[in-house]
């Protein structure tokens, strides 16, 4: 099993037979649905903390960052005044749309920086996309949960216990 870890996407795949997932957290999730179709082509996709709703995440990003409250009122203005025109094209939900079968979607209750429900109101609008709701491993801890990495081996039917996600994302 190989995992390749590039801008918050990830590709697991197991060459000797074929298997293959992509696998995206946060922005990452973005990232997958603006590719090329043919690229996600009869590819299962595990999207983790999805961001649904972009311009929401990046102000609460920009908040976080400490700044001052003139500057960060002036990035704020600038993106919502671009926001329409470029970055609503990269909304996720309606990218999503033309994979309607998308594989998994893992998500925790307790995420301050992405809605779960909007994780949920998606799975429930395109019922072939299976819901991992967990608990108390909030936005960024939840890509780490051994609870996760366990649904994608059961989704892909892999076996191998010895393998951890986790730690070959990190070795990268």
């Amino acid at each position: 099993m190989h995992i390749y870890e590039f801008s918050g996407l990830s590709q697991v795949s197991k060459s000797n037979e074929g298997l293959c997932a992509i696998v995206g957290h946060a922005t990452g999730c973005i990232a997958i649905a603006n590719s090329r179709p043919a690229l996600l082509k009869d590819i299962p996709l595990f999207l983790i903390s999805p961001v649904f709703n972009y311009k929401l995440y990046f102000l609460r990003r920009l908040v976080k960052l400490g700044l001052h409250a003139d500057l960060v009122k002036k990035y704020a203005n600038r993106f919502s005044r671009t926001y329409s025109s470029e970055y609503k094209k990269l909304e996720l939900a309606a990218k999503l749309a033309r994979y309607g079968d998308i594989s998994v979607i893992a998500h925790d209750e307790s995420d301050t920086e992405c809605a779960v429900a909007d994780s949920v109101d998606f799975c429930s609008r395109y019922p072939l996309t299976k819901l991992l709701v967990t608990s108390d491993t909030d936005h960024v801890r939840i890509i780490n949960s051994e609870s996760v990495w366990q649904e994608l081996k059961s989704h892909l039917n892999y076996d191998d216990t010895t393998i951890n996600f986790t730690a070959e994302i990190i070795n990268q």
